[in-house]
């Protein structure tokens, strides 16, 4: 950010953002980290959260016993809808 200035550093990060929800189609992407707090737009789908969360919602996700939630995208893969 220092050396190319954060209007270049907004377009760059949006642009990987983007490229990730397009591979990874997430419902929900949460951004966090100190430079977050620099976008004077979030990218679409995103929102700010906090670092503190990052390691226990990945346990949690992982956990045993936690039942997944299947995306939209799986359900229609599998054919199973609610």
């Amino acid at each position: 950010m220092e050396r190319d200035g954060k209007p270049k550093w907004r377009r760059t990060c949006t642009d990987v953002i983007e490229r990730l929800i397009a591979a990874l189609q997430p419902e929900d992407v949460v951004l966090g980290g100190g430079n977050a707090v620099h976008f004077n737009e979030l990218p679409p789908r995103c929102r700010l959260g906090s670092n503190a969360n990052a390691f226990p919602g990945g346990l949690r996700m992982w956990a045993d016993g936690v039942p997944a939630k299947p995306s939209k995208a799986a359900k229609r893969m599998t054919g199973k809808r609610k």
